[in-house]
């Protein structure tokens, strides 16, 4: 029964835009009281379903029980009461933050190559692979990926869909454009490194085109996948 009965009221909660993180203590704080109050009423003599029904009423509904959360607007997260900075703001900063890991990365394993940013006859073929395939997922993977953190933070907190679509979506259209690329050179300090947004060259603005639809097949295939394991719960 208090499974049920405090899924409801969890479900309530988190659309009221609490916290996850005080939810589950909430909950878990009431299922312990529910426990008692039960043992209690069974050491009266009840029987286990008298004493959950008892108990049930001595704890007092979902809307008592609801009001000694939402009466502390403190306790909101941080996403509910400013979804434009999380879903607008945020997106395309972690995005940039990943990029930037991944170009810092790069001067990393420049330097223990022997500083093939200025000697690319350093580089052997092997890492030039290693740069490229590290490239492509950072290309690829990493708008995919930002996406999907900024759309579970949004599922698990319960932010209207219509925030979710908008910060998935900055993401999968600044990803879609993403270059990153190296040009070898065996010259010294002859080597570049290149990232940018490129819509401008008719290649890279097709390219884009076709990788924003796909990218936003997969994040959905994702979501409906999540959705799936959800009601499997239920």
């Amino acid at each position: 029964m208090q499974q049920s009965q405090f899924r409801a009221l969890k479900e309530h909660l988190l659309r009221a835009g609490i916290a996850p993180k005080h939810v589950r203590r909430y909950v878990a704080e009431l299922e312990d009281h529910f426990d008692d109050l039960v043992h209690e009423e069974t050491a009266r003599g009840l029987t286990r379903i008298d004493a959950e029904s008892v108990a049930r009423v001595r704890l007092g509904d979902d809307d008592t029980l609801a009001n000694t959360m939402l009466d502390r607007p403190e306790l909101q997260s941080f996403a509910a009461r400013h979804p434009w900075a999380v879903f607008g703001i945020a997106p395309p900063v972690a995005l940039a933050s990943v990029v930037a890991f991944g170009i810092f990365t790069d001067t990393v394993f420049f330097s223990l190559l022997g500083s093939a940013a200025n000697v690319g006859a350093a580089v052997p073929d092997w890492g030039k692979a290693a740069v490229a395939t590290w490239h492509g997922l950072l290309m690829y993977a990493a708008p995919l990926a930002v996406a999907a953190v900024i759309g579970l933070i949004g599922l698990r907190q319960r932010i209207e869909m219509a925030w979710l679509i908008l910060g998935a979506s900055i993401v999968l259209m600044l990803g879609s454009f993403l270059q990153i690329g190296v040009v070898w050179s065996d010259l010294p300090g002859q080597s570049s490194l290149s990232v940018g947004l490129h819509m401008s060259a008719k290649d890279t603005l097709i390219a884009g085109l076709v990788r924003l639809p796909l990218n936003l097949m997969i994040l959905t295939g994702l979501y409906w996948l999540w959705r799936r394991k959800a009601f499997a719960q239920l």
